[in-house]
């Protein structure tokens, strides 16, 4: 009779042969010419392996993230805590940017490692900065070839406004094509509850070569699309503003200038749903299912195509971030110029009042 393991031997061969172990596919039996020969082909595959894994963690940015959130039904990934970035400020990997109106309260004391980042000159179109216009690819490129930053680098943003720039920033670095992107979920404060350390030293690093490959425009929109999009039921419009704003009790303002726009009121069909719903009190974003009720409750789904919109693309950043990364919404685009824009246009039809 003869057996078939790794190849056919007798019964009696196989019984006086000395046995062997194959820890690559759990084959326990006598050594044979056969078995020899597989033997060394396995060997050959587990070098393989080894040197792939090897060569991944060298060239790859391999960073275990800790999400803020225990919800397995969406991803947080891209939040991190307070110990992440601890365990992270001498990185090499990684480059912390702490986003702000004004340079002092960063060298009063920031993060260790961190970059300051203007969030007016740094990241908008200089010739169009009272609509907060995004900047070009170019002036992106320039910011972060400054900041020593590559294509490969885990970004890490914060700031001192309740997450909004840090938003409105990582919409900018996603148009844009980067990758590893990080929100320190809590921002400036919860590095101080945390108890960790600030330094007043400014960060150096030396120039990078980054380049921008691509632009995903899936992720903006501009006015004349929205203008021929007005009344589509398969469209939701999120007006991120206060509610007297929205329903043009007050005029909205940029929140930068402070400058009031001509018309007051909202964009026909644009429901309102405050920026400020997507946060805790303590400024960290509320659990996916908390937010997904928030937006499924007025009728923002997955199967609509979502534009999110606010005085000028500030306040409409957090609205953008939750459906987009942290809830999965996979049709969202951000209205960067908003109502700096429109409610300047005389031409666009703006309503007032606290119905669609």
């Amino acid at each position: 009779m003869q057996n078939t393991i790794c190849g056919n031997r007798d019964q009696a061969d196989r019984l006086t042969r000395p046995t062997q172990a194959c820890c690559f596919c759990g084959f326990h039996g006598p050594e044979t010419d056969d078995t020899r020969t597989q033997k060394r082909w396995h060997a050959i595959g587990r070098r393989l392996i080894v040197s792939s894994m090897l060569l991944v963690f060298a060239t790859s940015d391999f960073l275990p993230v800790q999400a803020t959130d225990t919800d397995s039904s969406t991803s947080r990934s891209v939040l991190v805590d307070a110990a992440w970035v601890m365990d992270h400020v001498d990185s090499s990997h990684v480059s912390i940017l702490e986003l702000g109106p004004d340079i002092r309260s960063y060298r009063e004391g920031h993060i260790p490692g961190a970059h300051f980042v203007h969030w007016i000159d740094d990241i908008t179109a200089p010739s169009d900065r009272a609509n907060y216009t995004v900047a070009s690819p170019e002036m992106i490129e320039a910011l972060l070839r400054r900041l020593g930053i590559a294509n490969s680098t885990t970004i890490v943003l914060y700031d001192d406004l309740n997450n909004r720039v840090s938003t409105r920033m990582f919409w900018t670095l996603r148009y844009y094509g980067h990758g590893a992107i990080r929100i320190l979920d809590g921002g400036r404060q919860a590095w101080s509850v945390a108890g960790h350390e600030v330094v007043s030293e400014t960060t150096t690093a030396q120039r990078s070569e980054y380049k921008i490959a691509r632009t995903l425009g899936k992720h903006r929109i501009r006015m004349n699309r929205i203008r021929k999009q007005l009344g589509r039921s398969d469209i939701a419009i999120i007006d991120g503003r206060s509610p007297a704003q929205y329903t043009g009790e007050t005029p909205g303002t940029v929140y930068h200038t402070g400058r009031p726009h001509d018309q007051s009121g909202h964009i026909p069909g644009a429901i309102n749903i405050l920026w400020q719903d997507n946060f805790r009190l303590d400024g960290t974003f509320k659990s996916s299912e908390e937010l997904r009720q928030l937006y499924e409750d007025r009728g923002v789904t997955q199967d609509r195509e979502v534009i999110t919109y606010c005085n000028e693309g500030l306040h409409a950043a957090p609205s953008w971030f939750v459906l987009t990364e942290l809830l999965g919404y996979e049709n969202v685009r951000l209205y960067d110029e908003s109502m700096a824009e429109w409610a300047n246009n005389p031409e666009l039809p703006v309503k007032t009042g606290d119905q669609p």
